[in-house]
């Protein structure tokens, strides 16, 4: 995955959004983390419960508890050896990018 940070500088919005920053780099290195260890579940927490991922090799797995199942799966079979190293982010707002195109 690749990830970079986008300089914001939007006055009182900027703690906020700050604080969102924070947020998903958390749930984005918790991710990392989960997979590194082989752990389905700490590798799933970031995806909802009405979420679908489908893998390299086109499986499909909708909802969070299919796709810790399915990692899980992955993890104890073909992917054990496997590593993810996250690199760098980029959180972009959406909702503030579509207004300021209003």
């Amino acid at each position: 995955m690749f990830f970079t940070i986008s300089e914001i500088s939007a006055g009182a919005q900027t703690v906020e959004r700050t604080d969102d920053e924070d947020a998903i780099k958390k749930i984005i290195e918790e991710m990392t983390d989960g997979f590194n260890k082989h752990d389905g579940r700490a590798a799933s927490v970031m995806y909802s419960e009405d979420a679908r991922l489908t893998t390299v090799r086109g499986e499909v797995m909708k909802g969070r508890a299919a796709i810790e199942q399915g990692l899980s799966a992955i993890f104890a079979s073909r992917a054990k050896h496997a590593t993810q190293k996250t690199l760098d982010y980029n959180i972009t707002f959406i909702l503030q990018r579509l207004r300021s195109r209003m």
